[in-house]
């Protein structure tokens, strides 16, 4: 790779290039500019075409300083409104919240008030079956919490491990 490879295409040139003055490139790029779609490229294609129109003469300073005070403006205006949706996005996932929150709420007061009116009508409240059976348990049995595990600290051996067999042989000895 020390040297650069041949390119396979060799192109000849039919006739001597011709050199095109601003004059002509800016009216190449001012007949193009309206097929493109707004974005930075047609942005820096339109601050060049004002940029020649200005060298050539074909544009006054101030029409292109004007156009540049549109493109400003335009840029603003197109921030401001994704801002403007930013924010009525936020404000309504915000209210959303809040309705699931106060539904929450709501719910849970009267949950409330339901076992007042029962501990008032001289009837009992929620008691541990109660809450068993709304965790889905019947006939009273309890969870044991994750963190109780017992360990067996017996003396049996299992014969089937293979330093059982290694004290065993140590023994008959």
């Amino acid at each position: 790779m020390d040297r650069q490879l041949e390119s396979p295409l060799l192109l000849h040139p039919l006739s001597s290039p011709k050199s095109l003055s601003a004059s002509s490139t800016y009216a190449h790029i001012s007949s193009f500019l309206p097929s493109l779609p707004l974005g930075p490229s047609r942005t820096q294609l339109e601050r060049l075409a004002d940029s020649l129109g200005v060298d050539t003469g074909n544009l006054a300073p101030s029409e292109s300083d004007r156009r540049e005070a549109a493109r400003a403006e335009a840029k603003l205006a197109e921030k401001n409104e994704r801002r403007r949706k930013r924010e009525e996005r936020l404000l309504m996932k915000e209210e959303e919240e809040r309705r699931r929150l106060e539904g929450m709420v709501d719910d849970y007061q009267e949950d409330d008030l339901n076992e007042g009116q029962k501990l008032r009508e001289g009837g009992e409240g929620k008691n541990d079956e109660d809450e068993d059976m709304e965790l889905g348990h019947q006939d009273g049995e309890k969870v044991e919490e994750k963190g109780d595990v017992e360990y067996d600290d017996g003396d049996e051996e299992d014969e089937d491990e293979p330093d059982n067999e290694h004290r065993e042989k140590m023994s008959d000895d």
